[in-house]
């Protein structure tokens, strides 16, 4: 979440574009369940605007 934060706030869109890559293919080593919903919830919240989220 820290990653997509500082993606949305101050990388270049080349980088930006890596790290929501990165992401991506890091969401699916979380299994399936609570934590993982949790995450994608939350990274949709930081495309909004929230920030500083706690598990």
């Amino acid at each position: 979440m820290t990653l997509k934060e500082y993606l949305m706030d101050y990388a270049s869109p080349s980088t930006r574009g890596k790290g929501e890559a990165l992401i991506a293919r890091s969401l699916a080593d979380i299994p399936e369940g609570r934590v993982r919903d949790i995450t994608v919830e939350r990274l949709g919240l930081i495309e909004q605007g929230r920030r500083d989220f706690r598990f």
